[in-house]
């Protein structure tokens, strides 16, 4: 799980090179594979018959297809910085910083190579190119929209572009390259660099939309947990990381201070260090870069400042500095120190680059509705954040540009049911109109579907009974899933009982029915195998018929009733192939939410 700042591609290649003279089996081996030129130098060196890349299939589902298509272009290459990986410690959704798709297909429906098509072309304004800007840009492209991209400076990528530089982080360019190059194949989205936008610039250009990614910016003071707190002293100026990635450079020895806690504290110790400066790294947490932790590099960090002799102070306030020395005060007991301190750099939080937005406003009275377009702040610009919630930012606005988005439900949410509703019967003032489309029905629909409904009570005990009697493990897994198949159909269509006011049979009475049946049939799998693969097409057909009697609004719950037979028979035949995932039409009828009943 190494990231980038620290472990190469193939890097397990001393560890693995030999695997394939001691044995005669495929050999695939991982170790953080990003490019298809690496993958494809192992298995032509014959290290390797297969290589494993989990985190690059997570930043491109699609890395195998491109591949074999010939389009290398089109990749979305991961850049190693293990953000996936973050979910996963913090106890929160997967992200991905090349793929902000990733953990939003089901929840918002986005798709990581495909979006809907806009209704109608507009003109969309953005006004910024670093991640979320860029991002924003080439989705909006891919919708269809008309795009005009204002860059102030040369470069395209902000804040990627800048990090870039400093050691380790090369491969974080790509999420500036990925982009950059997606806009070769829109001709609908126009990039302008060097252009950099006032309140009238914007209003000149006219367009129907205007989203403002223009980024943040390094403070110079801390946070105390109650307030903002200057540093320096007197003509005393500390540095921040921008000022770093300027080109400045501050006099030695220099106090570092993290309250940042991720990668650049550490990584400005590094560059500073390996400059020939005394450094010290400062941090009020108990341990240096607290947060990279979640992305398993914590311990790597300390260990390569160890290396470069840089001198780490945890558990660390800076509270002043007057240029020539700091002072710093410890968290737990509240003591005080002096450290020699020619310069200081602090890396404590940003502030939303966010100048024009307002400006913006205060042309319209301070009234967004009052513009004569729609503004939106996406990504740092409005609350400063990781790369990858800047990229989420600008496809998630793309996504829900003239959409109709529930700002109380904008997201699906599962709902687990561990327990059948209970069933109501039809109030008292419907039971007129139920009367009269029963009298409409065909004389043969009711009784049958109650049969059938019954049915599905006596088949999850049958099924169950059988699990208790077979020997064997999976034979006794594969009678509970259809038992769970069995009880789930039974829920789902019970509101078509409850609508036309059906009186099954007691339960207890359709349990013990279903029990009877198991102890009467075939009591090994084999010869149950068969009898079930032989009858259960028959059952298809005669819900098919059950269909055909039933009215419209019953029809969606009968079609689910039908689906559970069609999955079963899907099974059955899967496991005659001996299919290794023969159970999955049973598990994915399981999975799918409970059908909502048509209005009578």
């Amino acid at each position: 799980m190494g990231t980038s700042r620290f472990t190469p591609e193939g890097a397990l290649e001393p560890y693995m090179a030999w695997v394939k003279q001691a044995t005669s089996k495929p050999v695939v081996t991982v170790g953080r594979f990003t490019s298809p030129d690496a993958m494809a130098d192992h298995v032509r060196r014959g290290l390797v018959d297969l290589v494993g890349a989990a985190r690059p299939s997570i930043a491109d589902p699609f890395l195998p297809r491109k591949i074999e298509e010939g389009r290398p272009e089109d990749i979305r290459e991961c850049i190693g910085c293990n953000i996936c990986y973050s979910g996963d410690s913090l106890g929160v959704p997967i992200r991905c910083t090349q793929n902000p798709a990733m953990g939003e297909e089901w929840r918002r429906g986005w798709h990581p190579e495909r979006i809907a098509p806009a209704s109608a072309a507009e003109t969309v304004l953005v006004v910024g190119a670093g991640p979320a800007g860029l991002e924003a840009a080439r989705a909006l492209g891919a919708k269809g929209h008309d795009v005009i991209l204002a860059e102030a400076g040369r470069e395209l990528g902000g804040r990627v572009v800048r990090e870039a530089w400093l050691p380790g982080l090369a491969p974080y360019i790509r999420v500036r390259d990925h982009r950059e190059q997606a806009f070769a194949k829109l001709s609908n989205v126009q990039v302008f660099r060097e252009s950099r936008m006032s309140a009238q610039d914007v209003f000149d250009v006219a367009p129907q939309h205007v989203v403002i990614a223009t980024g943040a910016e390094w403070r110079r003071d801390r946070f105390d947990g109650a307030a903002w707190r200057a540093v320096a002293t007197g003509d005393a100026r500390p540095m921040t990381p921008d000022d770093i990635m300027d080109g400045e450079r501050p006099e030695g020895p220099v106090v570092v201070f993290d309250q940042d806690g991720y990668v650049l504290g550490g990584v400005i110790a590094e560059a500073l260090a390996r400059e020939g400066l005394a450094v010290n790294y400062v941090t009020e947490s108990d341990s240096v870069s607290a947060w990279a932790g979640h992305t398993t590099e914590r311990w790597r960090v300390r260990a390569r400042l160890m290396e470069l002799g840089v001198e780490i102070a945890t558990a660390q306030a800076l509270t002043a500095w007057d240029g020539a020395e700091a002072e710093l005060v410890c968290g737990y007991s509240g003591a005080e120190r002096r450290v020699a301190a020619a310069g200081a750099v602090l890396v404590t939080q940003r502030i939303p680059r966010d100048g024009l937005y307002h400006d913006l406003l205060a042309e319209a009275g301070g009234e967004a509705s009052a513009l004569p377009f729609t503004l939106t702040r996406i990504g740092d610009a409005e609350a400063p954040g990781l790369v990858a919630q800047a990229v989420h930012a600008g496809r998630r606005y793309a996504e829900e540009l003239g959409a109709d988005i529930d700002p109380d439900a904008p997201v699906r949410h599962e709902r687990p049911q561990l327990e059948a509703p209970v069933p109501r019967r039809p109030a008292a003032p419907l039971a007129a109109a139920a009367a009269a489309e029963t009298s409409a029905l065909h004389p043969d629909y009711l009784p049958t579907l109650l049969r059938y409904w019954e049915e599905e009570i006596e088949g999850e005990a049958y099924f169950r009974a059988l699990a208790e009697r077979l020997p064997e493990p999976r034979e006794k897994e594969r009678m509970i899933l259809l038992a769970e198949v069995e009880r789930r159909t039974a829920a789902d269509a019970r509101p078509l009982i409850d609508r036309h006011g059906l009186s099954p049979a007691p339960e207890a009475q359709l349990i013990a029915a279903g029990r009877a049946a198991a102890a009467a049939g075939p009591q090994d799998w084999p010869t149950l195998f068969a009898e079930m693969r032989r009858a259960y097409p028959g059952y298809v057909a005669a819900f098919e018929a059950l269909e055909a009697l039933g009215p419209a609004p019953d029809h969606p719950l009968l079609a689910r009733m039908t689906e559970h037979e069609v999955c079963a028979v899907a099974f059955l035949e899967a496991e005659a192939a001996g299919a290794p995932d023969a159970t999955a039409p049973l598990l994915r009828f399981l999975c799918v939410p409970p059908v909502a009943p048509a209005p009578a």
